[in-house]
């Protein structure tokens, strides 16, 4: 119940509404896409529809937090540590904090291991500046 009350009050926010609903529109096939170019002749005025292609998306899921008790968008990056697991909740693009949240994450997983396993510090460092 009180994740349909804190979806109302999310919605109810005349800012993230209209955010949603334009998010909403661009999904939709034929409109979405002209709808979008619209968007984007703001930036770019000679822009045509014809000028996008189709692609397979490469694109995941992102999560939004909602915080149940006050029905607000938890914005920016969040962590949920439970018995044995971790989710990691990233800003868009998330990509700048992708590699510290892992070796962060490896040394946590380690920790529930209850001392099986060790995290190689020096190896971590030496592959990821390898990688660079």
């Amino acid at each position: 119940m009180y994740s349909i009350l804190a979806l109302l009050r999310v919605i109810s926010d005349k800012i993230l509404f209209t955010f949603l609903s334009k998010s909403l529109i661009y999904e939709i096939p034929y409109f979405g896409p002209r709808a979008y170019v619209k968007l984007c002749r703001k930036i770019i005025p000679t822009l045509k529809y014809e000028d996008f292609k189709n692609g397979k998306s490469k694109a995941g899921i992102r999560p939004q937090l909602v915080d149940n008790r006050t029905g607000k968008f938890k914005m920016g990056e969040a962590e949920i540590i439970g018995d044995n697991i971790i989710f990691n909740i990233s800003p868009s693009p998330g990509a700048s904090v992708c590699l510290a949240n892992a070796a962060k994450n490896a040394k946590r997983v380690i920790d529930f291991s209850a001392g099986k396993f060790r995290f190689e510090e020096g190896e971590f460092d030496r592959d990821f500046i390898n990688f660079l």
